[in-house]
């Protein structure tokens, strides 16, 4: 399948790439891009088939239910509460200095 495509420069001209490019010829100046397609073989789901390799099924991370809660989330936790309090600290205070 060939895709021809005109590549546009700042300056304004237009450089076209849709020479077709032909099985034991030169590559010519300008060729299309292209590619080739090919039918797979028809599995039981209407896809292709698949190997063994393919559909091994990967195993997820599994968390241990032992440990205890990870020291990061506690620590993430923290700081954003601190960074809550900061907050409301700061809407307080500029209240206060709009007043006096």
């Amino acid at each position: 399948m060939a895709l021809p495509v005109a590549q546009s420069y700042s300056d304004g001209t237009v450089r076209n790439w849709d020479d077709p490019v032909v099985e034991g010829q030169a590559e010519p100046q300008d060729p299309a891009p292209s590619f080739v397609t090919t039918a797979a073989a028809a599995g039981p789901d209407g896809h292709g088939s698949t190997t063994a390799a393919q559909t091994a099924a990967v195993p997820a991370a599994s968390v241990s239910t032992d440990a205890p809660a990870s020291i990061l989330t506690w620590v993430a936790l923290t700081a954003g509460l601190l960074g809550l309090a900061a907050g409301v600290a700061a809407l307080f205070r500029a209240g206060r200095t709009r007043k006096s």
